[in-house]
């Protein structure tokens, strides 16, 4: 209805309208007894044993414990800020999407893609940031070697995609991540995204809605297009002051879903 409104917002409305919506056929949409099927799905489990029912991750003791990351789940982590966080999703993000041979996107809401690029040059190379950042790097053979070798290990990682979502409210993000996966991934077939990480950036803040509200609302979004396209999305929250470790003995640490800030929903959705 109204004209002035900018395109990005009018394509993230149609999208979100589109996904809304069940557009397959609805015959057999319909309660089952489980009970009944129960023994023709466990033999078929057995006939077909697979290790991890979901993505396996390089980390042992969480594919053990949860199976990998598994299609339509919320993952969340949290931590108090500067401990990493970011430097985990990228890394965890990174790793998985490799040893499966699929596809990740990174959605981030602190960095550009050129910082991100440099960042994970200088941990692959060891070559110091600044070297990087300033071009440096090219005085010094050695560090100039190194450089090179990334260069070519770089041009084979086409499954990482990065996007900077600074401003982006989380309907434009839902539409990103449906276009990302229908245009690039493909319906049907696996990846993993991240969002980094769940904050307020974009969305507006009225009368009637707090701001724990509204980043409930954004968990509760998160969630939803998780399971729209069945993919597993990891995401990080802040800690509260509660979480603080500094200065404390073994007893005094808070380490529960209570230090989680801003909004209870995380728990709520997450897996």
């Amino acid at each position: 209805d109204n004209l002035n409104e900018n395109f990005g917002n009018i394509a993230s409305s149609c999208d979100a309208i589109y996904g809304s919506q069940d557009l397959t056929d609805n015959i057999d949409d319909k309660p089952v007894q489980p009970f009944i099927e129960m023994k023709e799905d466990l033999v078929e489990r057995g006939n077909n044993p697979v290790e991890e029912e979901g993505i396996k991750t390089p980390y042992k003791q969480f594919n053990w414990m949860f199976g990998g990351f598994k299609g339509g789940n919320l993952y969340s982590i949290i931590a108090r800020p500067k401990q990493g966080k970011s430097t985990w999703l990228n890394d965890v993000c990174y790793k998985t999407a490799k040893m499966n041979n699929i596809k990740t996107l990174i959605l981030d809401t602190e960095m550009s893609t050129k910082e991100v690029m440099l960042r994970m040059a200088s941990a692959r190379t060891g070559v110091p940031l600044w070297y990087l950042s300033t071009g440096q790097y090219k005085s010094n053979s050695e560090m100039y070697e190194k450089v090179i070798e990334v260069w070519d290990e770089f041009k084979h990682d086409h499954f990482y995609y990065h996007y900077h979502v600074r401003n982006k409210t989380i309907d434009e993000i839902a539409s990103l991540i449906r276009r990302w996966y229908y245009r690039e991934v493909g319906k049907g077939n696996q990846c993993l995204i991240a969002y980094d990480y769940v904050k307020l950036t974009g969305e507006r803040l009225g009368v009637n809605m707090a701001e724990h509200q509204m980043i409930g609302n954004k968990i509760d979004q998160l969630k939803r297009i998780a399971e729209e396209i069945d993919a597993p999305i990891i995401t990080a929250l802040q800690q509260n002051r509660s979480g603080d470790t500094f200065g404390k003995d073994a007893l005094s640490i808070i380490d529960d879903s209570t230090t989680a800030a801003l909004s209870d929903r995380i728990n709520w959705f997450s897996t």
